[in-house]
């Protein structure tokens, strides 16, 4: 536990550092009529953050410290590769309308903690489909039945989806997401 909050209270230092001091200016990814295809789904915030509980459970069930250290060093090469590619190739979205931050309050924070910078890849998406091929490499050594990798699927997918649902991430920030999270994950497990 101890090192799941240093991990994280390091990455994100490291994060809003990127996204603070941009290299070049931010290419604006580009509204796709797939996004089009997803409405704005208020609820979604709650998949949305949900990720944290998410990413904090896979090494809570390691048994070794030897699968944590290669859990980590996943995570750490997760984390490194979207900040270096933030800080190579800045990339942000149209500003999420009016409305929505009028409306829904929760926005109104994050939009200010998580704002449209460092949109492509999405490590929502990123860390999300990582998390769940770990879970999955898991559930079959524990001989899990189908409703444990089934509820896996939906969490993650779930957490994908809110990306583009509360319009924090247009299409392709999910795509070089679940390329990146796949990658790495094939890596490490």
């Amino acid at each position: 536990m101890i090192g799941t909050i240093l991990v994280t209270w390091l990455f994100f230092k490291a994060y809003f550092w990127v996204l603070r001091n941009p290299r070049i200016p931010a290419y604006v990814m580009p509204f796709t009529f797939l996004d089009g295809w997803v409405s704005f789904t208020p609820w979604a915030v709650v998949l949305y953050i949900s990720l944290w509980l998410y990413v904090a459970l896979l090494p809570a069930v390691y048994k070794t410290l030897v699968e944590l250290l290669i859990y980590l060093s996943g995570v750490l090469c997760l984390g490194s590769l979207g900040l270096a590619i933030f800080y190579f190739w800045p990339t942000t979205i149209q500003i999420p309308d009016a409305a929505r931050r009028s409306v829904y309050s929760i926005f109104l924070i994050l939009d200010g903690v998580d704002s449209a910078g460092n949109a492509c890849p999405s490590l929502h998406v990123a860390f999300a489909v990582f998390t769940a091929v770990g879970f999955r490499r898991v559930l079959k050594e524990v001989r899990a039945g189908w409703g444990g990798h089934l509820v896996n699927l939906l969490w993650s997918v779930g957490i994908c989806y809110s990306t583009l649902a509360i319009r924090q991430h247009v299409f392709w920030d999910l795509v070089a997401g679940c390329v990146l999270g796949m990658v790495v994950a094939a890596w490490t497990f």
